[in-house]
């Protein structure tokens, strides 16, 4: 019976790419509610933030009811507010979800961004938090845009939006690749958005040009 509610809950799973995006941002929204509350406005602004588009706040109000009729969330006595409780089952949802969706500590940056590659970087981190906390910001960086080195075009943009998503605390594992050719346009360019003096190296310009266009043709691909 247990399992039969955890499918049901987990029926966006099977949707397209977008809707599967913005109901694991939804869920990520109880789980890092621990045991209090959410709000309808908290839920409706990570699904718009996952994917931007018009049937965002319908997709999270129709996710509302589902977990509301199946007693995931109850109404916490504020219905003007939208203020939803986290139950028990609410719960055991989100943390079924992150237990299946988190990488272990000792996974590799390859591994992660293979997982992630089809879900927005805004709401992948949001489920890294293990894998953070087990190796550190600058670590979990740096892995990722050594990783970047040799991956494919499409692996290497996840990899590098990964580790942009870290943030300045980040800011070390990028400054000690400042002088990489190449793929190091990535870490130049992020670093010369923070602010930060980077070295001039020859040929950053044509080499994103054409990591640009590489990236076009896979996402063509894809859509053939």
């Amino acid at each position: 019976m247990l399992t039969g509610w955890l499918r049901a809950l987990a029926v966006p799973l099977g949707m397209p790419d977008d809707a599967c995006a913005q109901w694991l941002a939804a869920v990520a929204v109880l789980a890092s509610a621990g045991e209090g509350s959410v709000t309808a406005g908290e839920v409706r602004d990570a699904v718009f933030g996952a994917v931007d588009d018009e049937e965002a706040d319908e997709r999270a109000d129709g996710w509302l009811a589902d977990w509301t009729r199946f007693g995931a969330v109850v109404s916490a006595g504020a219905p003007a507010g939208g203020v939803l409780r986290i139950t028990p089952l609410g719960r055991l949802l989100a943390d079924s979800v992150t237990a299946t969706l988190a990488p272990a500590p000792d996974e590799d940056a390859a591994a992660v961004v293979q997982r992630f590659i089809t879900v927005p970087v805004r709401v992948a981190i949001r489920y890294l938090t293990g894998w953070l906390g087990a190796r550190g910001m600058v670590a979990v960086a740096g892995e990722l845009i050594d990783f970047a080195a040799a991956a494919m075009p499409y692996q290497r943009a996840t990899a590098i939006d990964l580790a942009a998503e870290l943030g300045p605390d980040a800011a070390a594992a990028w400054r000690q690749r400042a002088k990489l050719p190449g793929y190091g346009a990535y870490v130049r360019e992020w670093l010369a958005d923070q602010g930060e003096e980077v070295p001039d190296v020859p040929g950053d310009e044509a080499w994103m040009a054409a990591e640009m266009f590489a990236l076009a043709v896979a996402s063509l691909w894809s859509i053939l």
